[in-house]
């Protein structure tokens, strides 16, 4: 799931891992991941022929969480299984930073 052709459904199970890796590190804490993948595509033509097509996918990961009345959020555009653990351990140093 490293690359950013990931379906529906793959975002459903990315943004389920996130939850369940966050409930394991901050289990009182309430989370909620968000999750968005773009496509982008250009074609450009030159003298009625095409010469250059580019086609840009994108996929973002947030996660927000609430820890002791102390809001946390950090991002990324990686979903491997070392950057979801960042992704908590961003979100979780963040909200330590906050007041309630």
């Amino acid at each position: 799931m490293g690359k950013t052709t990931e379906t529906a459904t793959d975002l459903l199970a990315i943004g389920a891992q996130v939850l369940e890796r966050t409930k394991k590190a901050v289990p009182q804490a309430a989370a909620e991941a968000f999750l968005v993948r773009s496509d982008s595509r250009v074609s450009e033509w030159s003298e009625g022929k095409p010469e250059n097509k580019v086609i840009a996918q994108t996929l973002g990961l947030g996660l927000r969480l609430i820890d002791d009345g102390r809001l946390g959020f950090a991002y990324t555009n990686r979903c491997g299984t070392e950057d979801m653990d960042w992704l908590v351990e961003r979100a979780t140093a963040s909200s330590r930073s906050t007041t309630p």
